[in-house]
């Protein structure tokens, strides 16, 4: 089983570093990770390290939605 060593894209976020945050997101998000997923959705929704994009942020809230988990739902009700 892999190391815990943090949440990467949350680091990164914290830094500004949004490319890094949108790269490790994607990798991930495509890997199935469901907080990745909705991580990915929003920064594609904020135009964070990629240009905003409204269809692709759906589709990746919506994959992350789909897993059911709360703590995944509860920021992404938040959204402005």
């Amino acid at each position: 089983m892999a190391q815990d060593l943090g949440d990467p894209i949350q680091t990164s976020m914290e830094a500004k570093d949004y490319t890094q945050a949108f790269q490790t997101a994607k990798i991930d998000a495509e890997r199935g990770n469901a907080k990745a997923q909705g991580d990915l959705g929003l920064m594609y929704q904020k135009g964070l390290g990629t240009d905003a994009d409204d269809t692709k942020a759906a589709y990746w809230l919506a994959k992350a939605a789909r897993k059911a988990d709360p703590a995944l739902l509860e920021p992404m009700m938040s959204v402005e």
